[in-house]
């Protein structure tokens, strides 16, 4: 029987959304125990650790445990930006992103959802302010809402980040 196979052997790894929180709420030096076992499985927390490693963010190691296995920890080096919002941009929100960039500043008036879709050609207004509230929650831009009274709020441009 294999060593993996044994029933007294366990195997577990915090999920990577623990990690993630663990990250960003943790102070320097912190440790998590992220998994155990006789080896280091590739499942998502596991995975995650791995890049975080490679950001500089935690430096993971292990140490002997019981019946030859290992537990297997990450100390945590400065604490986690949140996720770069690069990787969950798809082509449409990417393009948006590069309008608002050509189109206003922070400060200016930002253009309505009907003026996105038609100079995007998005299937109308309801998606060019999707992707508009996506980039809100991601942190990529904010912005506030100006005027009222007789006439209709307008979004300002608050924030954009150049890094995005």
């Amino acid at each position: 029987m294999s060593a993996l196979l044994r029933p007294e052997a366990a195997l577990w790894v915090v999920s990577a959304d623990h990690v993630d929180r663990w990250a960003r709420s943790a102070a320097a030096g912190d440790v998590l125990v992220y998994a155990h076992g006789a080896d280091l499985p590739r499942l998502a927390g596991a995975v995650r650790v791995r890049e975080l490693a490679v950001r500089g963010i935690v430096h993971p190691y292990w140490r002997r445990a019981e019946n030859g296995e290992f537990d297997f920890l990450a100390r945590l080096l400065k604490a986690a930006p949140p996720r770069e919002a690069r990787c969950w941009l798809g082509a449409d929100a990417r393009a948006l992103l590069d309008y608002l960039r050509e189109q206003c500043r922070v400060g200016d008036a930002m253009p309505t959802g009907a003026a996105i879709a038609m100079d995007l050609g998005l299937r109308g207004e309801g998606q060019a302010n999707n992707l508009l509230h996506r980039l809100k929650r991601q942190g990529v831009i904010d912005w506030r809402l100006a005027g009222g009274g007789p006439e209709p709020s307008r979004r300002v441009l608050a924030r954009m980040e150049i890094a995005a």
